[in-house]
């Protein structure tokens, strides 16, 4: 508690006079019992105080991992879990451990580029967001505090639940800018005031600005990965983050076939969105694209009007889907039948729209060039690289597949790409 204390002086100087005991009975950290006793409140109990658990049993993260793509289903060794954890103490105690933890259960990819660079598969922000945001979140009433912070692990999927639906706050409005809500506000004011422990002293457990939603969003962008999916009920809210990219091998050479040079790389994104997920909102298309509201319904109703998307709904119910000639579309034989470890099998026929033959050659050269130079890259990256759209790079890199030059490494959804000694 005294970390606390001590950055509440310093936050504010009125208090520089202050006892401990006065700071900790002004912030709510120790409240008056029935019985007319100074105890622990809820919020100060979960904040600072040393065994939270011993009191209220589920006040906890139970971490479970899973065999299989299904809960309840056995393994090949007919086990039902491949790991079982429990996070026990203060939030933060369990905080960093839980991201530890979880990210420690995650793939990592390796780049060779003079020195070892370890790529994890989640960003960081993205895991110590949903983290703490279910702890902070979780409902603290009576009725609630029978269940635990829940983080889920399946091959293809995270998902971190907590006690408590979405307070005051409607799902599509998750993200948007100057949308914040708080349910706990006296346990989001203890923790802005405490460090976070093994980090710099100014690095607080919360900023309290509501910038976690956002920075995922970024986070996920920046890594070209699936956006989370949000589960709303009245006793319980869910996070769902879809284990890999966007643009996998599949949905590269199925964009890739789209001969339709009036879309845009935002059409294109909600595209690949609407064929990994089976749906898209105005909400997953914006955040997917950093794009407001409007901009939004303009772009969606343009691939509705070209024949690409149905629209299902009104208002906020409003949904989109693949139209079905294209959810029925198969990947043509040329570009190639989902290969994974070996790239894109087959090629891409590029005869009827070549682009300028001494500009596509060369950069495809430029590319090759850098593969061999850094031992593999993503696709991000080697768009930043050359300067060129991530359309560019993905059409690039699917030409180059089927001649052989370049390959997938490593898990189909977040491996990179290397180039092929000749």
């Amino acid at each position: 508690m005294a970390a606390f204390t001590a950055q509440t002086r310093t936050r504010d100087p009125s208090l520089s006079d202050a006892t401990d005991e006065q700071i900790l009975r002004q912030q709510k950290v120790i409240v008056e019992s029935g019985a007319g006793d100074a105890c622990l409140s809820i919020a100060g109990l979960l904040a600072l105080g040393r065994s939270p658990h011993l009191q209220i049993p589920k006040l906890r993260v139970e971490f479970t991992a899973y065999p299989t793509n299904r809960e309840g289903e056995t393994g090949e060794n007919a086990e039902r879990f491949s790991d079982m954890q429990n996070f026990e103490g203060p939030i933060p105690r369990i905080y960093p451990q839980t991201v530890t933890r979880l990210a420690g259960s995650l793939h990592t990819a390796v780049r060779i580029t003079g020195v070892r660079e370890d790529i994890p598969e989640f960003p960081e922000v993205v895991l110590r967001e949903v983290v703490i945001n279910a702890l902070v979140h979780r409902d603290l009433s009576a009725s609630a505090l029978s269940r635990a912070v829940q983080v889920k692990l399946f091959p293809n999927r995270i998902e971190i639940g907590n006690p408590g639906g979405l307070y005051q706050l409607d799902v599509d409005r998750l993200g948007d800018r100057g949308v914040s809500t708080t349910r706990n506000s006296r346990l989001m004011q203890i923790l802005e005031d405490s460090p976070l422990p093994g980090s710099a002293p100014s690095t607080m457990i919360v900023e309290n600005r509501g910038s976690g939603i956002p920075a995922i969003f970024a986070a996920l962008r920046h890594a070209q990965m699936r956006l989370p999916r949000f589960s709303d009920e009245i006793s319980f809210f869910e996070v769902t983050l879809p284990r890999g990219s966007l643009w996998d091998i599949d949905t590269l050479a199925w964009l890739a076939s789209i001969d339709d040079a009036s879309l845009g790389e935002t059409q294109r994104t909600g595209l690949a969105i609407a064929r990994n997920e089976g749906t898209l909102t105005n909400s997953s298309y914006r955040h997917a694209n950093d794009l407001d509201s409007q901009d939004a319904r303009t772009e969606l109703r343009g691939l509705v009007t070209k024949g690409y998307l149905d629209q299902e709904g009104y208002g906020k119910g409003t949904n989109y889907t693949l139209s079905s000639q294209w959810a029925k579309r198969d990947i043509p034989p040329s570009v190639g039948g989902g290969g994974i470890n070996g790239g894109i099998s087959g090629g891409i026929n590029h005869t009827a729209h070549p682009a300028p033959a001494t500009s596509a050659t060369q950069r495809r050269e430029d590319l090759l060039q850098h593969l061999r130079q850094t031992g593999g890259a993503r696709v991000p990256e080697l768009a930043s690289i050359l300067q060129v759209p991530v359309r560019t790079v993905q059409r690039d890199i699917a030409a180059l597949a089927s001649d052989g030059k370049v390959r997938h490494v490593g898990a189909r959804k977040t491996g990179h790409y290397e180039a092929v000694d000749s």
